[in-house]
């Protein structure tokens, strides 16, 4: 395999300014899969930089058009950030971006079809034992709003 090609690197690129990202991207930290280039803080911590090094690696696009397919992204990018750095070890916070995500962002799906989901994509996976306690308390709040399986 003489001319096999190899992989572009991956840069991560330290940006002072908001205005200094690139026009498509909303937020810090974010990721351009076409151009292999991570945008981060000075404060940015390790487990996100591997976050989104998984979304380049895996040529993710910006926003799927199925929900399904979304959440399955963002927690195969958890799940690999873990792996390599050992964080996060608890995703609670992470859970509740996902489900107004779901139902007030680019979506707009109902509140059960939200957890249905979220628990879906969360029990094909093999995650850590804080990750399955966030899940207990995630579904506990949503029980208290009147969300029911």
């Amino acid at each position: 395999m003489k001319n096999a090609k190899k992989p572009r690197p991956i840069r991560v690129v330290t940006v002072t300014r908001k205005r200094d990202l690139p026009p498509e991207s909303g937020r810090m930290p974010c990721a351009d899969v076409t151009a292999h280039t991570i945008f981060v803080t000075r404060k940015t911590p390790k487990s996100v930089v591997e976050h989104e090094r998984y979304h380049i690696l895996k040529r993710h696009p910006r926003k799927p058009r199925d929900p399904v397919e979304y959440v399955r992204q963002e927690f195969e990018a958890m799940l690999y950030s873990y792996k390599k750095t050992g964080h996060p070890r608890h995703i609670l916070h992470r859970l509740y971006g996902l489900t107004n995500e779901i139902n007030h962002g680019l979506y707009r799906y109902g509140w059960r079809d939200t957890y249905r989901i979220i628990s879906a994509a969360m029990s094909k996976l093999d995650v850590p034992r804080g990750w399955l306690e966030d899940k207990k308390k995630w579904h506990g709040k949503m029980a208290k709003l009147g969300w029911k399986d």
